[in-house]
């Protein structure tokens, strides 16, 4: 009779194992086409009813990382064609965002255009990144002289990010203009612009080396340029001091 009583036991636990089991078949089956979350929330809800493989499918996901990937790359679908009907509303700031995006995803060309065309329409940031990109030869032919140019009359126009480039320009051939504009770009809190001053006055390079200053140009662009690498630097000159 005692068994007789455990076969019935183990018979039992058997087949709650298979339904279990059959009951996750069916909801991968129920949620071939549902979102992630859809889906994690359903293993939610057996897996709190007590069906302990919709708990491990629900885990599976979050420890693969499965759940997180297939929401982001969800939701940045969803992005992208928010962002293009904002652009096609006339959103320029959509439409830069929405050039990263192609660019992110190989379409230079694409993405060029876009950019091109914001700038034509007024878009400073714009016109930086397609300076930028002929420089880089980034969905159109490579060319120095519109990429110099584009920085220069985009630096005119107040953007820090388009004096730093043109900056880099004038290095080899005029470095009094290069340290003019970088200077130009720091004052307007470019911290990438304050850590290349740092850099010529720590190393000496281009002008008489002057550690007091090279300290002065990490400070601003670590604290207000908000440029981590010269945050290390300023820590390791002022450790090297002490």
């Amino acid at each position: 009779m005692r068994m007789s009583h455990i076969n019935n036991y183990k018979e039992t636990k058997v087949m709650i194992l298979i339904t279990e089991i059959f009951l996750v078949w069916i909801l991968h089956t129920l949620l071939a086409y549902s979102t992630p979350l859809e889906k994690a929330g359903n293993y939610q809800v057996q897996c709190d009813k007590g069906n302990f493989q919709a708990c491990k499918a629900l885990a599976d996901m979050y420890y693969d990382g499965e759940l997180i990937k297939k929401i982001i790359r969800e939701y940045r679908l969803k992005a992208e064609k928010y962002y293009r009907k904002s652009c096609s509303g006339g959103i320029l700031d959509s439409c830069y965002t929405l050039s990263e995006i192609y660019f992110r995803q190989g379409k230079k060309i694409e993405s060029f255009n876009i950019i091109r065309d914001i700038c034509n329409k007024g878009f400073k940031k714009g016109c930086t990144t397609l300076a930028y990109y002929y420089q880089q030869g980034y969905g159109v032919k490579q060319d120095f002289s519109k990429a110099l140019n584009l920085y220069e009359k985009t630096c005119s126009q107040g953007e820090p990010d388009a004096c730093l480039g043109a900056g880099y320009f004038y290095i080899e051939n005029n470095i009094t203009k290069a340290i003019y504009l970088f200077q130009t770009a720091c004052s307007d809190h470019n911290g990438h612009a304050c850590n290349q001053l740092g850099n010529f006055y720590s190393n000496g390079e281009y002008v008489d080396k002057n550690i007091t200053r090279s300290l002065q140009y990490y400070h601003k662009a670590c604290f207000e340029g908000l440029y981590s690498p010269a945050c290390t630097k300023l820590t390791d000159i002022e450790l090297g001091i002490k």
